[in-house]
């Protein structure tokens, strides 16, 4: 991916994100906040694996734009502490000079951590019934809303008495029905 799109890396974070590159930009920097982490607490193999995540991320979208470049920039130097010969390489490869060690190490920016719609899952009494999408920012009683709403959760609670709700902020809606 890097020899392909050599001439498409940026090394500074866009100053514009499209709506069309937002998505891959969030995965960009929950990448450097996740391998961040994960290097400072010394889990290489999560690191390693949020890498992977991004790669294929990356081949998933289309190859234009600053948040593209910017991606690829990110893999080769998240890259180096795991492989620093193989990341100066592709550095070199990209046009960059020096080593991939004499750059600053990239900050995440905190407004694009955390994806702007999720998936919930919907169980009643213990056994999926349904997913649902949501927007990042939604309450409790929204979640619990769509859920009753929701065809299939609908069927399996005829003729039932929903005692309550357990809900998992950003995860899952349990609902307890006898």
């Amino acid at each position: 991916i890097v020899v392909e799109h050599k001439d498409k890396i940026v090394a500074r974070p866009p100053i514009a994100v499209g709506a069309d590159a937002e998505e891959l930009y969030i995965k960009i920097n929950q990448t450097i906040a996740k391998v961040t982490s994960d290097l400072e607490s010394f889990k290489y193999n999560t690191a390693i694996a949020a890498l992977w995540e991004l790669l294929n991320a990356l081949y998933v979208e289309e190859p234009h734009g600053e948040v593209f470049g910017f991606g690829i920039y990110a893999l080769i130097h998240l890259l180096s502490p795991f492989a620093p010969h193989i990341a100066d390489e592709l550095w070199s490869i990209s046009g960059g000079s020096g080593s991939m060690v004499e750059q600053p190490w990239l900050q995440h920016d905190e407004n694009f951590t955390r994806s702007r719609t999720m998936t919930i899952v919907v169980q009643v009494n213990g056994r999926v019934r349904s997913h649902i999408m949501v927007e990042g920012d939604i309450s409790e009683d929204q979640v619990s809303r769509m859920a009753f709403d929701d065809s299939k959760v609908k069927r399996h609670l005829e003729g039932k008495d929903v005692r309550k709700t357990i809900y998992v902020p950003g995860k899952i809606l349990n609902i307890v029905a006898k």
